[in-house]
């Protein structure tokens, strides 16, 4: 009788647990069947595709499955944020060629032992174009730019799950005309052991509130599954990231340079075997990143990351480019972290990132824990 009575407590919580999760999940599969429905395409401005920090440019975001000294790494899976860090401060500024640039500020930190909490605000300048009528007479300039903020939290299931949500609210304008953009993200994290996990996230579930002018468009959904991996005789975190893999085999870029092109001759165009066409669109999945930590507490870093995609969206071909590929580096000094990012755009252009981390509240800096090498 006395064990039965020990006992039920556990099972209550076990059981509350294992509800929670399973209405999260039936949840966020509705939401996600009632978006894939529309169809249609996101139009305008978008993201540019890099992260909130510096950190997670240079891994071009494939660290979505390990929580580390970067307090950012929320705004790619919001399973991530913990109660374990202290209260910290971000401000993050990205470099883009010609006028194009970015700025974000950040604060995330536990409410109690429970409940973290994140916000983080960004705007996105493009710069000024010239204004012409349609007789191609110049009538000034217009600029454009996009406002977001982000707000998100997690919840801690088990010893070894994780679960988050993301709130992205995006005002987006192009000279007198306006778009308002609400997105979603959820996003999950398994603790294999204390040296390997995973992580699942769906980011871009949303639709305009407010299109720019009469049609309303739904984004793209972007479903990934993250792993990382800490080796045993090398100070280094290996990431991978499969990416957009609800888009499997639709998949697209643009090739200016195939299709301006006239042939002149009859011949049949190649068609790649089933081998060769699953190896191409498996590697455009495929994101790989890596992070050497140095320093008496791991307090120096080394990062760097490929993505096949971007190098086939941005690269030429036939001509051997660094489109795709990330570098970059981060130093923890006490309260202080900072993390500068160099991503290769196009062939003669690239894009700069400089990140600042300050937890003026942090107690033996707690947010950079270092964990003995496992394999």
């Amino acid at each position: 009788m006395g064990c039965s009575i020990h006992r039920q407590p556990f099972l209550f919580m076990v059981g509350d647990n294992i509800y929670m999760c399973v209405r999260i999940l039936l949840t966020a599969v509705s939401v996600l069947a009632m978006f894939c429905l529309k169809g249609q395409n996101f139009d305008g401005y978008v993201n540019l595709g890099n992260q909130y920090s510096a950190a997670l440019t240079a891994l071009s975001g494939s660290n979505g499955s390990q929580y580390d000294s970067d307090a950012n790494v929320w705004t790619l899976n919001p399973a991530l944020l913990t109660t374990k860090q202290n209260p910290t401060w971000n401000f993050n500024s990205f470099f883009h060629p010609g006028e194009i640039s970015e700025f974000s500020i950040g604060y995330s930190r536990a409410l109690d032992s429970v409940w973290p909490i994140a916000f983080n605000l960004q705007r996105t300048s493009f710069g000024t174009s010239s204004r012409y009528d349609a007789e191609g007479q110049y009538m000034g300039e217009f600029s454009a730019a996009d406002h977001r903020i982000s707000a998100a939290t997690s919840r801690q299931l088990s010893d070894k799950i994780y679960i988050g949500l993301l709130m992205n609210y995006t005002w987006r304008r192009i000279d007198i005309y306006h778009s308002h953009v609400f997105m979603l993200g959820i996003g999950g994290q398994y603790l294999i052991n204390d040296y390997n996990s995973i992580g699942l996230t769906i980011h871009q579930l949303g639709l305009e509130s407010k299109p720019y002018i009469s049609q309303n468009n739904a984004t793209t959904i972007d479903l990934s599954l993250y792993g990382s991996r800490k080796l045993q005789y090398l100070p280094l975190q290996v990431f991978l990231k499969l990416q957009k893999l609800n888009q499997w085999n639709q998949l697209d870029y643009s090739n200016p340079f195939v299709e301006n092109t006239i042939e002149f001759t009859d011949q049949e165009e190649k068609i790649d075997s089933r081998m060769t066409a699953f190896v191409k669109e498996f590697f455009a999945h495929v994101v790989i990143g890596g992070e050497f930590a140095f320093g008496r507490n791991d307090n120096i870093y080394l990062r760097f990351s490929y993505d096949h995609l971007r190098n086939k969206q941005l690269g030429i071909d036939n001509i051997r480019s660094l489109e795709g590929i990330s570098l970059g580096f981060g130093l923890q000094l006490k309260k202080i972290k900072f993390d500068y990012a160099w991503e290769k755009i196009y062939f003669n252009a690239a894009a700069h990132q400089i990140s600042i981390q300050f937890s003026p509240f942090s107690n033996n800096n707690q947010t950079s824990a270092v964990l003995p090498k496992g394999f």
